[in-house]
C-alpha cells in the first residue's frame, strides 16, 4: 500500500493524467504530495507550545519574594561610601589634625591673655573652619579604604536604615535570637566568657530561601557600617575631635563668647579680691553658659568642659563665702549651682 497521498482531489485517474502530462513535458514529476510524518511534527510543535504556555502560567503563579524593587534600590543607596577612588588621596590621622590644633591653640591663648575682641572672634571662626575641614578629609584606614570623621552620625543613620530593611525582611527574628541569648545568660550567670552580641548575620543564617540573598547583602552592609562607626569613634577619640568641635562651636556662638569673657573676668576680679565684681561676673557668665548649653547640648556632657565649669563653681562659692557677712544669713547665692 502506497504511503504517498495526493493533495489533488481528482483521484487516481487525475493523478495518472497529470503524470502522463508531466511525462510529456519532460519526464519530471510535479506531483504535490504530503507525508504523514509532517502531521506528527506539527503535533509535536503544538504540544511544545502548549507545555511552554503552561510553564509560563505556572511561573506567573509562583510566590514572589517579600521585598520589592525599591528595597533593592534602597540597599544600593546604603552601600559604603568609604571606598577610595582612583583620583582621591588619603591622609594620616594625626598629621591631618595639626592645622586644627594650631588654630585652636591660637584662639585659646588669646582668651587666656584676657583678649576678647574681634581678633579672638575671628580666631575661633578660623578654628571652627579647620575642624570642619579636618572632619571631611579621607583618613586612611588601610589599603583602598578610608573614613571621614564627620560621618560617624551618618553611618549610625545608615545602620538604623538597614535595621529597618532587615526587620521588614525577617520580622521578629532578631528579637527571637536576642531573647534566647538573654535566657542563656540568666540560666548560667557564671559563664566563663560572655555570650557574643546578636548580629543580623546570625539572624540571616535561618532566613527563608526566597529572601536569604537579599538579607545577607543587607546584613553585610549593616556589619560594615557598624565597623565604620567603631573606627571613626576610635579615631575621633585619639585626636579629641568631639571635644574640640564642641569647644569651637561654643567659641563661635555669641553666648559662648560672652560666657567665657565673663568667667575670665570673674576669675581675674576674684584674684584681685574684688569680690562683688567677681560675684557679678560669675553670675553673668553662668547665665550666658546656660544659653550656650541649650544651643550646643554636647557642651554640658563633655567631661573636660564639665570639670572646668565645676572649678568655676567652686571659686564662685568661695567668693560667696567671703561676702557672706555683707549679705547676712547665707542669702548671697543667687544661682542654684
Amino acid at each position: 500500500m502506497s504511503s504517498v497521498f495526493f493533495t489533488s482531489a481528482k483521484g487516481r485517474t487525475g493523478a495518472r493524467s497529470e503524470g502522463n502530462s508531466a511525462g510529456q513535458s519532460g519526464g519530471r514529476s510535479h506531483l504535490s504530495v504530503w507525508h504523514p510524518s509532517r502531521l506528527l511534527m506539527e503535533e509535536a510543535v503544538l504540544c511544545g507550545l502548549i507545555v511552554a504556555a503552561g510553564l509560563f502560567a505556572l511561573y506567573a503563579c509562583l510566590p514572589r519574594p517579600r521585598f520589592a524593587a525599591d528595597m533593592a534600590r534602597s540597599a544600593e543607596r546604603l552601600r559604603s561610601p568609604f571606598v577610595v577612588t582612583h583620583d582621591e588621596s588619603t591622609v594620616a590621622l594625626v598629621p591631618a589634625s595639626r592645622s586644627m590644633m594650631t588654630a585652636i591653640r591660637r584662639a585659646t591663648k588669646l582668651e587666656q591673655s584676657g583678649r576678647f575682641d574681634r581678633v579672638t572672634r575671628d580666631a575661633w571662626k578660623q578654628a571652627m573652619a579647620e575642624v570642619r575641614r579636618f572632619g571631611v578629609q579621607p583618613v586612611s584606614t588601610g589599603p583602598g579604604r578610608h573614613v571621614r570623621l564627620f560621618m560617624q552620625e551618618a553611618e549610625e543613620d545608615r545602620m538604623a536604615a538597614l535595621d529597618g530593611l532587615l526587620e521588614e525582611l525577617l520580622p521578629g527574628q532578631f528579637a527571637v535570637l536576642e531573647a534566647r541569648r538573654e535566657a542563656a545568660i540568666a540560666a548560667d550567670l557564671e559563664q566563663a566568657e560572655p555570650l557574643p552580641e546578636v548580629t543580623w548575620l546570625d539572624v540571616v543564617t535561618n532566613a527563608p530561601d526566597n529572601v536569604r540573598d537579599m538579607a545577607y547583602d543587607l546584613a553585610t552592609l549593616h556589619d560594615e557600617a557598624g565597623r565604620n562607626v567603631a573606627t571613626i569613634a576610635k579615631y575621633r577619640e585619639i585626636v579629641g575631635y568631639d571635644h574640640w568641635r564642641t569647644i569651637c562651636e561654643a567659641g563661635v556662638s555669641e553666648s559662648g563668647f560672652l560666657a567665657r569673657a565673663a568667667l575670665w573676668r570673674a576669675e581675674f576680679e576674684a584674684s584681685q579680691a574684688h569680690l562683688e565684681l567677681a560675684k557679678a561676673a560669675f553670675e553673668q557668665g553662668f547665665e550666658a553658659w546656660g544659653e550656650v548649653c541649650s544651643a550646643v547640648p554636647t557642651l554640658c556632657t563633655d567631661g573636660r568642659v564639665v570639670e572646668e565649669m565645676a572649678e568655676h563653681r567652686v571659686r564662685y562659692r568661695e567668693v560667696l563665702a567671703e561676702l557672706q557677712p555683707s549679705f547676712g544669713n547665707g542669702e548671697a547665692t543667687t544661682l542654684d549651682l
